[in-house]
């Protein structure tokens, strides 16, 4: 897969997960600036897998897990900050 197929599939994919992503974190955090920085990291880690999957269909759950334990990460530091 050459390098603009792989950014084009990339950014569709963006467009179309993007915003369910988004809304997810950001019930998650409460903050739409953070929320927008983890969906972003979310999609780079995915990025890099996104020739190992079977089906397309699984990008969408794959992506749900990924922003989740990011979030739960970011939260988990933010209480070892403050205590």
């Amino acid at each position: 897969m050459s390098d603009s197929s792989a950014g084009d599939r990339l950014e569709a994919l963006y467009a179309r997960h993007g915003p369910e992503a988004l809304r997810l974190v950001y019930l998650l955090t409460g903050d739409r600036e953070l929320s927008e920085d983890l969906v972003q990291e979310a999609f780079i880690k995915v990025a890099g897998r996104l020739t190992g999957l079977r089906n397309a269909d699984s990008f969408r759950w794959y992506l749900r897990r990924t922003v989740v334990n990011l979030a739960n990460s970011h939260l988990r530091h933010q209480r070892v900050e403050r205590a």
